[in-house]
């Protein structure tokens, strides 16, 4: 709280990031040596490590009157795992956490797509922590092998599936790179106006995920199937070509408007 309040003060900064507040510090393949409780003697279990992080994130977040956001959600099987859930972070009185592994680990083999199941966990999440009233900022990387298709692939998998669960507090960060976080991304300015009644929030529909906005409608098929998806209108893809119908292969996704 101290060292929190001193860099505020010396840096002219507006707010305070706490990073490494999740699970991450007990994978031992991310740090030489497992954290160990002092109360027990013993390396910290998931739940009780994420809830001394959530409490110190609350500790500062309450003393500074900054803003303080905090990385270490994870992803969304994290957020909501049971008697470990990093969703706890954003009942502490901090404005935003990190998702860092959104939908994917940075590593992970290009063809690598989440589970169903997994995939829906990773959407909810954006929705619920809008409803504790934080932003969820999500952050996907593709930093591993792959061609600029399947690189490109992903980007459109990312977005739309934010744009499924975002209520208008969470943020996307999609990184191709190391290095890239503040590289301009051509689909960062996207309107589709606001959700409509039908599909307001995003809904099975055909066999593929779907929300429809006043202004387009986006689709996402997390599964190993092909599903094509009747749209009952004209809407146009993002490069301008009009579609009445829309096939979605294996882990496609679609951003239309009308």
């Amino acid at each position: 709280m101290k060292r929190a309040t001193e860099l505020l003060a010396a840096s002219g900064y507006d707010g305070v990031f706490l990073d490494t507040l999740g699970p991450a510090a007990l994978n031992p393949s991310f740090v030489l040596t497992l954290p160990v409780d002092p109360a027990t003697g013993l390396v910290w279990t998931v739940g009780d490590w994420v809830t001394a992080t959530a409490g110190l994130a609350g500790t500062i977040a309450a003393a500074v009157g900054k803003p303080v956001i905090g990385n270490g959600l994870r992803d969304g099987p994290n957020y909501f795992k049971p008697g470990a859930s990093t969703r706890v972070l954003l009942q502490t009185g901090m404005v935003g956490a990190m998702a860092e592994a959104w939908l994917r680990g940075a590593m992970n083999p290009i063809t690598k797509y989440p589970k169903e199941a997994d995939w829906k966990l990773n959407v909810d999440a954006l929705a619920d922590a809008g409803a504790l009233g934080g932003s969820f900022l999500a952050v996907t990387k593709v930093w591993t092998d792959g061609t600029q298709e399947e690189k490109d692939a992903w980007y459109r998998f990312a977005v739309a599936s934010y744009l499924l669960g975002n209520d208008g507090r969470a943020y996307l960060a999609f990184s191709y790179a190391q290095g890239d976080a503040t590289v301009d991304r051509p689909w960062s300015h996207l309107d589709l106006g606001v959700p409509t009644s039908a599909f307001g929030a995003y809904a099975k529909v055909d066999g593929v995920y779907q929300r429809r906005f006043s202004a387009g409608r986006v689709l996402v098929n997390p599964t190993t199937s092909t599903f094509t998806v009747v749209l009952g209108a004209t809407y146009h893809t993002l490069d301008g070509t009009p579609v009445t119908t829309v096939t979605l292969g294996p882990e496609g996704a679609a951003i239309l408007r009308l």
